[in-house]
């Protein structure tokens, strides 16, 4: 077998194998995909306690205001809301983009599979297939 064709094979092996990992890990059934969906009811399944136990709080506290007359009348007639803002400096904003993304499962395993598919490509170029060694 030459060298150009072990190294084609090699190429296309490694492609295969790229592909089904990356189907089975991050494809719509893999285990990172479900990882995440999990992730995301629990959090939303936490929030929705945490709105239920504060309407009941709220509930109670009107209960209470409606009982006495005498609070009510004395309540002032205007309600100001005030709104937080979480704002960071675009400096900061960024980095803490590149981190999510850095960290982001998918991004190391092309990482990973780029340097393995290049280091497995440079060690066939090193082998002597299909010479004829005296």
């Amino acid at each position: 077998m030459s060298r150009l064709k072990v190294q084609l094979a090699a190429l296309g092996g490694m492609v295969v194998i790229t592909f089904l990992l990356h189907v089975f890990l991050f494809g719509e059934a893999g285990y990172f995909t479900r990882q995440k969906l999990q992730d995301r009811l629990h959090a939303i399944r936490g929030q929705i306690e945490e709105l239920e136990t504060e309407n009941r709080t709220l509930e109670e506290e009107y209960a209470k205001i409606e009982e006495t007359p005498a609070a009510r009348s004395s309540a002032p007639g205007a309600t100001i809301l005030t709104f937080e803002t979480n704002t960071q400096s675009d400096p900061a904003m960024f980095s803490a983009k590149m981190e999510r993304t850095l960290a982001d499962p998918e991004t190391v395993f092309f990482l990973v599979m780029s340097l393995l598919s290049a280091s497995g490509m440079v060690l066939l170029r090193m082998l002597p297939v299909g010479r004829k060694s005296f």
